[in-house]
């Protein structure tokens, strides 16, 4: 029932099953920024427009396909003397200009994050943004907390980075800042993802968050926030980021002002579409230049027409409505799942209550496969699920199994619930010890 790992939601399922990978805005806003930068041949255009010409052959037809081929043959045309004028300007590694002010003012105004458009990095999703973080802030062998469990990804970019792990426990409150400090009070860095922590999907306690900065403050250590699931959240109020909360503080200081050590990881990769590889990360200000060089040394830059566009895309609202549209997919699918959970696996699998994300965790009940187990019985079925000591460094308390419903439609939910709680009915009581 999950495709595949944090799987974006902003796809639109078809007839048929077939999905859409954006939304029709997407292509307007991709066919204006071809026509913007054609016609401005400035210092933040680099070379790369060219490769606009890829696009050819893969827009929708109509009156909007129309207009965007139209956009795509007039840059064809004028694609070798615009290049050539380009060509000498320097490009700018850290991203598209008018981009990185749409970020920040769009963060400022849903995250309430506070920066400055020269903090804002622009990345090829939020993996990149953490493999340069962690290789400017980390030398090797210096101690990272993790969150355990915690996402797969953040910790192979450490491990790259030479760093040693100190896994950090979650609980209800969020990550445990008291025993992460027992464990490593000397770590150089400290990953957490305070909105909707990925797996167990809690939020991290006002009071832990506190404790977190004092942590971080008092030993010179840096904070690296991920908040790649803010935005699915379908019930309440969000806290705001951790970043901003950092950043009130500082500004409440009557004596010499102290630099900052939050910083804030996002992506439009998983609320946009998987393929758009845009990312960002938002940087204390004196460390904006370090950045920016470290970007350059990995892959340079990222696209500019899926900046161009994106900017376009953000200023003109479509992005905000877009948003809106998910969070009211993702409340109907996990009602979906709850609701299929109670009619075919009570008193099989418990699953959390959520109020943000695209997944949910079920504890399994004795006399049932042990999650490890069960993924390989329910992949035979073309069920795709996770037990939760996959995200765990050291075994788990609880057996317990992720399941995603992101990229499904309602039926499709029930389909998959029936079809897992049949798995278990047949595999009940199989010679499974509880105590394995």
């Amino acid at each position: 029932m999950l495709d595949r790992e944090r799987e974006p939601v902003g796809l639109r399922v078809l007839p048929g099953g077939g999905v859409e990978q954006s939304p029709v805005e997407w292509w307007r806003a991709t066919a204006a920024a071809c026509r913007r930068l054609a016609a401005r041949a400035d210092g933040d255009t680099p070379a790369a427009v060219a490769v606009t010409a890829q696009w050819a052959g893969t827009v929708p037809v109509g009156a909007d396909g129309e207009a965007l081929s139209d956009a795509l043959i007039w840059m064809d045309a004028r694609g070798a003397p615009f290049v050539r004028r380009a060509a000498g300007g320097p490009i700018r590694v850290a991203g598209y200009g008018p981009l990185r002010q749409a970020i920040a003012a769009h963060i400022g105004v849903t995250r309430a994050v506070r920066c400055a458009p020269e903090q804002v990095i622009v990345t090829s999703g939020a993996q990149q943004a953490f493999d340069l973080l962690f290789r400017v802030l980390l030398d090797p062998g210096d101690r990272a907390w993790i969150e355990e469990p915690g996402y797969l990804d953040v910790r192979a970019a450490l491990l790259a980075a030479g760093a040693r792990l100190v896994p950090v426990p979650v609980d209800e409150a969020g990550v445990n800042v008291e025993e992460g400090i027992r464990l490593g009070a000397d770590a150089r860095v400290a990953v957490v993802s305070p909105s909707h922590q990925y797996p167990v999907g809690v939020t991290l306690s006002a009071t832990r968050r506190l404790a977190l900065l004092g942590w971080a403050r008092s030993r010179g250590a840096w904070i690296v926030e991920d908040d790649y699931d803010s935005y699915f959240r379908y019930r309440g109020r969000p806290l705001p980021a951790l970043q901003r909360l950092e950043s009130d503080w500082l500004s409440a200081r009557s004596d010499a002002p102290a630099a900052a050590r939050v910083l804030y990881v996002g992506t439009f990769s998983k609320t946009m579409f998987p393929s758009l590889r845009l990312g960002y990360c938002v940087v204390p200000p004196e460390l904006a230049p370090v950045f920016a060089n470290a970007r350059a040394i990995a892959d340079r830059n990222s696209p500019i027409v899926d900046q161009a566009a994106l900017e376009i895309f953000i200023d003109e609202g479509h992005y905000d409505r877009h948003l809106r549209r998910i969070r009211a997919a993702c409340l109907e699918r996990y009602e979906a799942m709850m609701h299929a959970a109670r009619r075919h696996l009570a008193g099989v699998v418990s699953l959390a209550p959520m109020n943000a994300g695209t997944h949910v965790m079920g504890t399994l009940s004795p006399g049932y496969p042990a999650a490890p187990r069960l993924e390989g019985l329910a992949r035979e079925e073309g069920i795709v699920l996770f037990p939760l000591s996959r995200y765990c460094i050291r075994r788990p308390a609880r057996d317990a199994i992720i399941l995603g419903y992101g990229g499904l439609t309602p039926r499709a939910i029930d389909t998959g619930v029936r079809r897992l709680a049949s798995i278990l009915e047949t595999h009940r009581d199989s010679g499974r010890s509880r105590k394995s």
